[in-house]
Order: C-alpha cells, then sequence, then structure tokens
C-alpha cells in the first residue's frame, strides 16, 4: 500500500479531482457554498477553508457562526464549526483560515461551507473551500 504521510494513496480517485468553491456575497446575504455529491463509492475531503466576516459600515458588534456540513445547506451533520466575533469597524475584516486538513464527507454526499444566518446590513461574510475526491 502506497502511502503519503498518514493517507492511503489507493484511495485517492484514479486522475485525482478536486474541487474548490468561492461564494463572495454582498453586505447583508448568507455565503455559502456547496460542493456536488462525488458519486456512488466516492467521498469529499475538505483540505483548506477559508471565512471572513468584514464590517461594510457603521453598526453593532456581532458573532457569526460558521458550518461545514456534511449534506446540504442547513444540514445537522456538522463537520467543523467556527466563531468571528468582531466590532463594527468599518472595512476592518477578521479572516480564519485552515490548510493542510482532512475533514472526510459522506459516501456520496454534498459537502457545505456556510455562515449559518443573514449577517446585518452593514457586516459581509465570505466563504471558501478547497479539497479532493476520494474512493471509499
Amino acid at each position: 500500500m502506497a502511502t503519503m504521510g498518514n493517507i492511503d494513496m489507493s484511495k485517492l480517485a484514479p486522475r485525482l479531482r478536486s474541487f474548490t468553491g468561492v461564494h463572495v456575497p454582498s453586505a447583508a446575504a448568507q455565503a455559502t457554498i456547496t460542493i456536488a455529491a462525488p458519486g456512488a463509492g466516492k467521498k469529499n475531503v475538505c483540505t483548506m477553508l477559508s471565512v471572513t466576516a468584514m464590517a461594510t459600515g457603521a453598526g453593532t458588534a456581532a458573532t457569526l457562526l460558521f458550518e461545514l456540513i456534511d449534506g446540504a445547506t442547513g444540514g445537522a451533520a456538522k463537520l467543523w464549526t467556527g466563531r468571528i466575533g468582531f466590532s463594527a469597524s468599518p472595512g476592518v475584516s477578521w479572516p480564519a483560515s485552515l490548510s493542510d486538513i482532512w475533514i472526510e464527507g459522506s459516501e456520496n454526499t454534498a459537502m457545505t461551507l456556510e455562515v449559518t444566518t443573514t449577517p446585518g446590513t452593514a457586516i459581509s461574510a465570505t466563504v471558501s473551500i478547497a479539497g479532493v475526491i476520494i474512493n471509499v
């Protein structure tokens, strides 16, 4: 069995397929990106995620909850959660990124990264995800 670190290379899909997704909506809109189910016998694996919150105008302090979901938007199976709390100083952003991670979803299931609620009128949120598809 060929390995790379602790990854069994035989489980990587032939001609390794990768995915990326980015959503940068306007202020006061929910940021969400869903990666489609990869098909029978395969799983989506998140290898990088990034979330950002930014005050776009004067407002009040807020806390946004971001979730990586095993499934479609609003799903109950959480793979990762993170909160960004900030003051509403216009033009200031609060980013959080994770790279070199390996978060496996379920077989033939979509994967979604999103902010759980619609931000206030003076707040914007962005989400970015990247990963690979593996054989089960």
